[in-house]
């Protein structure tokens, strides 16, 4: 289901150990870009939804955006563990018109 320009978007994303046993990253990266490569939102603290044991990133896209795909790009690490992750998010945007 597409997103639509100026609308609040929710990227939620669960992190695994390489024994499948949910974890919570120390650290986060995040960078969404629009269709030409130009960096529309960035955080490094998403919310952690212990209910459903994974984190989210709350952003609004752009109401003068472009139509087409936006990328994220979610960057974690567990220090302590060791562990580095690097998810690659795409989703649909478009005007409501």
């Amino acid at each position: 289901m597409p997103v639509y320009l100026g609308e609040t978007c929710r990227l939620r994303h669960k992190f695994y150990d390489f024994e499948g046993n949910v974890v919570t990253p120390s650290t986060h990266q995040i960078e969404v870009y629009d269709p030409d490569g130009t960096k529309i939102a960035e955080s490094t603290e998403p919310t952690w939804d212990a209910e459903n044991e994974l984190f989210v990133y709350v952003f609004t896209i752009p109401e003068n955006g472009k139509d087409g795909t936006y990328t994220a790009i979610w960057k974690a690490k567990d220090t302590a563990a060791g562990y580095s992750w690097i998810e690659k998010i795409e989703f649909a945007v478009q005007s409501l018109t």
